[in-house]
């Protein structure tokens, strides 16, 4: 169940980027942006079902090899959105550097996944093979270049996250922030718990589970601060016409009681703030084509007023002070 939801959130954010970046204008930074989510929700599926791509394929664990590479490729993507978002202009240098270390990262993993022994069986967890020296050199290489981009990642988004002003963007950077720190925590477990069966001899499976108990709470916090934003714009949007409705709604109520023939025929809405929208125009509408003939016959003779409802003269009172 924890899987399924995990795998929902980060497609669902995934999927949304997609559609956002076709729709506009291609940038590196956008591309960045959408390829580091998309590789996201790729690499967790081939997690979940690595022991399958192993059985599809008869290669044990092929299928954790291709999920470290799918998030290889999406943490440097993510670290050249960083750096989008740094400089005014993308420093090609820092472009280059980064693909670079990405490139020697692939090199390295698979050349020691090649000559570790196993290829006989899945494993779920290579820390108890960590007595083997290129099992080691193929976890620490993944799991330290893990903790230090994730470290960078989180910590620029936690700082530009509590100094933003837009709502989304804090929400969505904060999210992010957190999802990083708990992704940076969960790789440094797992590296602590190779490191502890390459030096000592002492079963990690413990100390590997907590680290695996972290991972789907991270990577389901990365889905929600993507869907972030769109969900907080949108519940901003809905809240705000809420809230300027309910204060139009008093003098709406006895300006059109008087004059009932402004109010519009109702119209179909799909939405809820597109209806909250539509609702608020003709609110605001209405109430002005009635002020309008409210003050037609302000100007009649007193005796050819006709007798106003209860609650007229408290609204005559209120317009008449927010003029002033």
């Amino acid at each position: 169940m924890i899987a399924v939801v995990m795998l929902v959130l980060l497609w669902g954010a995934a999927s949304y980027r997609i559609v956002f970046t076709v729709r506009h204008q291609l940038t590196v930074w956008r591309a960045a942006f959408t390829g580091a989510i998309t590789m996201a929700a790729a690499a967790v599926t081939l997690w979940v079902y690595r022991s399958g791509i192993d059985r599809l394929s008869g290669v044990g664990n092929l299928g954790n090899l291709l999920c470290h590479l799918v998030t290889l490729i999406g943490i440097i993507s993510a670290l050249i959105y960083v750096e989008s978002l740094r400089h005014d202009a993308l420093p090609q240098r820092q472009v280059r550097l980064h693909l670079s270390i990405g490139v020697v990262m692939v090199l390295v993993m698979t050349s020691a996944w090649i000559a570790a022994p196993i290829h006989d069986r899945s494993y779920r967890d290579l820390g108890p093979l960590a007595g083997y020296l290129s099992v080691a050199i193929y976890s620490a290489a993944f799991y330290l270049f893990l903790s230090w981009s994730l470290a960078r990642i989180a910590a620029f988004c936690l700082i530009q996250g509590f100094r933003r002003e837009d709502p989304t963007r804090t929400v969505s950077l904060v999210l992010t922030g957190f999802s990083c720190s708990l992704g940076g925590l969960t790789s440094i477990i797992w590296a602590a718990a190779t490191s502890a069966r390459a030096v000592s001899g002492f079963d990690p499976t413990r100390l590997s589970r907590a680290g695996d108990a972290l991972l789907p709470v991270a990577l389901s916090t990365l889905g929600l601060a993507i869907l972030a934003l769109l969900v907080i714009p949108w519940l901003v949007d809905v809240v705000g016409s809420y809230l300027r409705l309910r204060a139009l709604r008093p003098a709406w109520r006895v300006l059109t009681d008087l004059h009932p023939e402004v109010r519009l025929r109702p119209t179909k809405a799909w939405g809820l703030r597109t209806w909250l929208e539509i609702r608020e125009r003709r609110t605001a509408i209405e109430l002005e084509d009635a002020l309008r003939l409210q003050r037609l016959q302000d100007c009649l003779p007193d005796a050819s007023k006709p007798e106003w409802p209860s609650g007229y003269n408290d609204l005559q009172h209120l317009l008449h002070d927010r003029s002033r």
